[in-house]
C-alpha cells in the first residue's frame, strides 16, 4: 500500500459518518436504507462515504437473493474487516453506539422543544400573557 493510499484511508476514517458505517456493517452486509437509519449522516453524505469506501477497497457493493429491486447492499472487504477489528479493539464501536443514541435523544428533545414553542406561542410579540389584566386587548390568553 502506498503512502498516498494510507493518507487517503486516514482521511476517510476521519470523515463524518465513516466510523458509523464501518461499525454497523456485519457479515451479511447492510442495505443503503438500513445504514441510513443506523448512522447520523444525511443520505448525500452516506452515499459519498459508501462510494469512497469502495474506492479505498474497504467496502464492496453486493446483492443477496432476498434483496428487492435496485437495493444496494454493502459489505466489508478484507481490508475493511481489518479496520473494523481495530475499531472494535479500541472500543470505538461502543462509543459510536453511545454517540448515536445521544444524537437520537437530542433530536427527540429538539422535537419536543419545537412542539412546546408552538404550543406556548412564545414567539408572539405580546408575550408574556398578561394574566393580571385578562380583558386588556393588548394581551392574549
Amino acid at each position: 500500500m502506498s503512502d498516498q493510499e494510507l493518507l487517503d484511508i486516514e482521511e476517510y476514517l476521519q470523515s463524518t459518518g465513516t466510523i458509523g458505517i464501518l461499525v454497523r456493517l456485519d457479515e451479511d452486509g447492510s442495505l443503503n436504507k438500513e445504514l441510513e437509519a443506523q448512522t447520523h449522516v444525511s443520505q448525500t453524505t452516506l452515499a459519498k462515504r459508501l462510494k469512497r469506501g469502495e474506492e479505498l477497497d474497504l467496502l464492496a457493493e453486493t446483492r443477496n437473493a432476498s434483496d428487492l429491486g435496485n437495493a444496494k447492499r454493502y459489505v466489508l472487504t478484507e481490508r475493511g474487516k481489518e479496520v473494523q477489528r481495530k475499531i472494535k479493539s479500541l472500543g470505538l464501536d461502543t462509543t459510536y453506539k453511545q454517540l448515536f443514541e445521544a444524537y437520537q435523544e437530542l433530536n427527540n428533545a429538539e422535537d419536543g422543544l419545537a412542539a412546546w414553542f408552538e404550543d406556548t406561542r412564545i414567539a408572539d410579540p405580546r408575550w408574556p400573557p398578561n394574566t393580571d389584566r385578562p380583558n386588556d386587548p393588548d394581551s392574549y390568553q
